[in-house]
């Protein structure tokens, strides 16, 4: 069995399950997440098959620089690559909006 997973833009409704996300990380999580893309910041999500999400990302694009600020992945889905689908989402937009320079500030990978 294939599953689907939807890498996406965050919405608003994305808000709680994104801080959650990071709080479970005990990443320092911002007051304020952008959930509608700004030419600089980016929050990427991936849907997670039973609902909620999977992972979420953090891009903040500077003149030079593109940087994955923050990542996290819920527990039950790591191993599975999702980061590294995140990361190179990540990049690949990078890439695409002219930033060449990249890198990956904090990843946040619970184990228990």
């Amino acid at each position: 069995m294939t599953i689907a997973w939807t890498i996406r833009g965050a919405s608003s409704e994305d808000f709680a399950e994104i801080r959650r996300l990071f709080l479970e990380c005990r990443l320092d999580v911002p007051s304020e997440l952008p959930m509608e893309p700004a030419d600089h910041v980016h929050l990427i999500v991936l849907d997670a098959p039973e609902g909620g999400l999977a992972g979420a990302a953090l891009l903040i694009l500077e003149p030079h620089k593109g940087q994955v600020a923050l990542l996290a992945v819920d527990l039950r889905y790591q191993g599975l690559g999702i980061e590294e689908r995140l990361i190179g989402v990540s990049e690949a937009l990078s890439e695409a909006l002219g930033v060449h320079n990249f890198e990956v500030a904090s990843v946040c990978l619970r184990h228990y």
